[in-house]
């Protein structure tokens, strides 16, 4: 028998035991649900861009279509799968393999994961949708996430898989030319990596292999456009408008209630504005337009701020604030930047960064990366049992519910 002091700790214990179980039966249909509803979907949105460099692939050559510029990293794993089945099913067949990848390099990585931790990989994935889709998304973002994994196991450990993940990041940089907003995380890594000696463990020969490799593929695209062969979504023809001004019309109209939120306005409605009010009316590059208008700038700063809160929120639930919680208490505590924190603080400084500098329309999505990687963090702290049970409960019990409402958002689709 146990005695009454013991029985309340206990009754505790298996009631947290039994939540944990609920929410890994309820992610797990979840998952399977999402893996239906989104693998089912007929192809759109910028999955018709992959399409059409996969035609321009098969019906002009390999050197007219880095000519132009696609992902070649992503299009080196789809186009042998895309001879034999459709094109967006050949994108979409990549795309889970590398989740697959991406679950095996967890597993093999040996973290000191507990089953919960794949329940809350599940849920954010099965929430966010988006590595199903037909893009080059999947393979951009674990890219990332294998290489700051490692670093962060460097910087707790003092042992990563240093070529593996230079290996990992090389094909990120080479994937989408959103890797350059990463810059400030991956200055930041690279200092971790030079005061804990990492680069000594890395294969230098196979590193240069690689990014040879990677730089002779994108050979015509640097004679033709002098840059790395990325993915375009070009304007239609005789638009004279980017796609930056575009979006920093969207919010103008937006504020002015001219626009529902999350919309844009036609290229031919951003054209004409620029015809009536002059070319330097909007901005033309991400940088002009964050000094374009310093006073709407620090506006929309806090306004997606708070957006990533609340759709991180619903992609993450007290996963996204508990490690902020932790970073600051410490920060006020040390009057430091503790690197033992290295991913709260890579959290913190990505929303800071794509809150800055997207005027408008931020889509979480691009957080993906230190989304994930605030799981790992989490989890280990779990784990270590850092986390007290109240909390830990607390979190099994939105996730829950956000599950929940998962499934049922997405059964309605069918």
């Amino acid at each position: 028998m146990l005695s009454k002091k013991l029985k309340p700790m206990w009754t505790k214990f298996k009631n947290l035991e039994l939540l944990q179980k609920s929410f890994l039966g309820i992610v797990f249909l979840y998952a399977i649900i999402a893996l239906f509803y989104f693998l089912n979907r007929s192809p759109g949105g910028d999955e018709m861009l992959f399409i059409s460099d996969l035609e321009l692939i098969k019906n002009k050559g390999w050197i007219r279509a880095i000519e132009k510029n696609i992902s070649i990293p992503y299009m080196l794993l789809v186009y042998p799968i895309s001879l034999i089945l459709k094109n967006y099913i050949a994108l979409r067949l990549v795309n889970l393999l590398l989740l697959v990848l991406l679950f095996v390099y967890f597993a093999k990585r040996k973290n000191t994961f507990e089953l919960s931790f794949y329940g809350y990989l599940l849920f954010f994935i099965s929430t966010v949708g988006y590595f199903y889709f037909g893009t080059n998304d999947a393979l951009f973002f674990i890219g990332l996430i294998i290489y700051l994994n490692e670093v962060n196991q460097l910087q707790k450990n003092n042992k990563w898989y240093g070529t593996i993940a230079i290996i990992a990041l090389l094909i990120a940089f080479f994937t989408r030319k959103l890797i350059f907003v990463f810059f400030p995380i991956l200055i930041f890594s690279w200092y971790i990596l030079y005061k804990k000696n990492g680069f000594k463990s890395i294969n230098i020969k196979i590193v240069v292999l690689v990014l040879t490799f990677f730089l002779g593929l994108n050979f015509p695209s640097f004679l033709n456009k002098g840059n790395i062969s990325y993915d375009l979504k070009n304007p239609p023809k005789n638009i004279k408008a980017t796609w930056v001004q575009r979006q920093y019309l969207a919010q103008l109209m937006v504020n002015e209630g001219s626009l529902p939120n999350n919309n844009h306005p036609s290229w031919e409605k951003t054209d004409a504005y620029l015809t009536e009010n002059g070319e330097n009316s909007l901005p033309k590059r991400t940088i002009d337009g964050i000094f374009f208008d310093i006073n709407l700038t620090v506006k929309e700063f806090f306004k997606e701020i708070y957006s990533c809160m609340f759709y991180g929120f619903r992609q993450l639930g007290l996963i996204l604030f508990i490690p902020l919680f932790f970073l600051i208490k410490d920060v006020l505590k040390t009057k430091r930047l503790n690197v033992s924190l290295m991913i709260p603080i890579c959290l913190l400084l990505m929303i800071s960064v794509f809150s800055l500098i997207i005027i408008s329309f931020m889509e979480t999505r691009w957080l993906a990366p230190v989304f994930i990687l605030t799981i790992v963090y989490f989890s280990d702290l779990q784990k270590e049992k850092v986390w007290n049970t109240n909390l830990i409960t607390a979190n099994y019990t939105v996730l829950l519910f956000l599950s929940l409402y998962g499934i049922f958002s997405l059964w309605t689709k069918f």
